[in-house]
């Protein structure tokens, strides 16, 4: 992890009637300024605490595709979900991740062969 210097809180130019302050990062690779608004919540301060700590200087989010959470939920790449993309992540969101379902029918025919063992 890189040495860091100090993480200082200032008012931004304009003064404090901006209601916008940032949190400057001073290190060995140069500085950069993370936007503190007064409206931020004390658990978005900590999240821009740990970027600042970091060194993380934007968060970037994206949408995930539908082919990627059937990846993610254990479905094959080549299985067809049908509708709009709306369904088809809803269909993909009540799913239950396949291995999971497979071994709870495993368990369950392994039960039931022993209890049926059991009886005859």
């Amino acid at each position: 992890m890189k040495q860091l210097l100090y993480v200082d809180l200032f008012c931004g130019a304009g003064g404090t009637s901006t209601g916008v302050n940032s949190a400057r990062l001073n290190g060995q690779s140069g500085d950069f300024d993370i936007p503190v608004y007064e409206t931020d919540t004390p658990i978005m301060l900590k999240i821009k605490e740990f970027m600042i700590i970091y060194r993380i200087i934007d968060i970037k989010m994206r949408m995930l595709k539908t082919s990627e959470l059937k990846l993610i939920m254990g479905f094959p790449a080549d299985y067809i979900l049908i509708g709009t993309q709306a369904d088809q992540k809803k269909f993909i969101g009540n799913a239950v991740e396949v291995t999971i379902a497979r071994k709870w029918c495993e368990a369950l025919c392994a039960s039931i062969k022993l209890l049926t063992a059991k009886t005859a």
